[in-house]
């Protein structure tokens, strides 16, 4: 009933919005451009012929469209604000997706509990766009259970949503115990959830078809592949889309031998989409790997401050119904390390 209840709201905010934008839309703002929900994509074309090192806040067209985004989702101070009071800043970590921080000037009081500071992310991966609607109903799904940033706008081509002054984890952090208990607990919940979304789990095998496709529509032979000595060891020469098609099919051999449960999962849980708040992140003792493994649980960090918060899982671009061991096993091969799969596998 409460999925119901969200996801009918979800539509009903959707198409409020829609409403409210073709209203506005007739009004004369001579200083704003003329923008109803179709037309946000156009914020792609500006950002894709920006240069890497360009101050964003002298871009007065990706400016305005900016200003007009926040005004209309999250109102308040924002609406009354001039343009000039609005900062944008480029946060660098997005894979596939562009991320900025969208600040208010402190001289502007709050009027209605808005926020003075949103993420603004815009999708650039054609997948992504594919599935908006799923990965909409997941995002709000989770803003909801408190198991990710709240959720403040839906337009196309991106969403609004809360900033978390945070930093991602390191390979050696999410290997530590504690943490990997507290990763643990936390993608357990993720788990349970119950998603209104498609229950089979074929993603991974229709992604890795889909990809090989795309591989072998590209020329033979004009790219050259340097592979670190580290790696090479464990890579068969030479590699060909015939080779990696006879690994596909092993692969889909072995899951469906396989008895893991299906589960909504994550599909890309690195160290990268875990987030420490940043209250905590100076808090956070870090030995080598090899002090904590000799001197036991008792030289790493219990607890990240006094109040203990959450960690926070973000980017569920590619989450998904899927077999729940194939997660575990992502996070093994990032942290090279069985210690979080052990506690996975207890918490479920």
């Amino acid at each position: 009933m409460q999925i119901l209840t969200f996801s009918m709201n979800l539509k009903l905010v959707s198409n409020e919005t829609r409403k409210k934008m073709s209203s506005d839309s007739t009004d004369e703002e001579p200083q704003r451009p003329r923008i109803v929900d179709g037309h946000f994509r156009g914020m792609k074309e500006i950002l894709s012929t920006m240069e890497p090192d360009t101050d964003l806040n002298t871009v007065s067209e990706l400016k305005e469209r900016v200003h007009l985004l926040c005004a209309r989702f999250l109102g308040g101070a924002w609406k009354n604000a001039p343009l000039d009071d609005l900062r944008i800043s480029r946060i660098k970590g997005g894979m596939s997706n562009m991320l900025f921080l969208c600040k208010l000037s402190e001289r502007h009081r709050p009027i209605r509990n808005e926020p003075d500071k949103v993420l603004l992310r815009v999708y650039f991966n054609p997948e992504t766009e594919s599935h908006l609607v799923a990965e909409s109903v997941i995002f709000t799904l989770l803003s909801e259970r408190h198991l990710g940033p709240k959720l403040y706008g839906i337009f196309s081509g991106g969403r609004l949503e809360e900033y978390i002054p945070s930093r991602p984890l390191s390979c050696r952090e999410i290997a530590l115990s504690a943490m990997s208990g507290k990763i643990a607990k936390r993608l357990a919940k993720v788990h349970q959830l119950e998603v209104p979304i498609w229950k089979e789990p074929d993603y991974i095998c229709d992604a890795l078809d889909r990809w090989l496709y795309q591989l072998m529509q590209t020329p033979s032979g004009e790219s050259t592949f340097n592979i670190s000595d580290e790696y090479s060891s464990f890579i068969p020469e030479p590699v060909t889309c015939q080779t990696i098609a006879r690994e596909f099919d092993h692969l889909r051999l072995m899951i469906s031998k396989s008895k893991s449960p299906v589960a909504f999962c994550h599909n890309d849980l690195q160290e990268g989409n875990i987030l420490l708040p940043k209250a905590s992140s100076g808090n956070i003792r870090l030995p080598s790997l090899s002090d904590e493994f000799e001197n036991g649980p008792t030289n790493t960090l219990s607890a990240f401050n006094p109040a203990d918060p959450k960690l926070v899982l973000i980017d569920f671009e590619y989450a998904s119904y899927n077999y729940r061991d194939l997660t575990l096993q992502t996070i093994s091969s990032s942290t090279r390390s069985t210690t979080i799969v052990t506690r996975l596998l207890f918490t479920q």
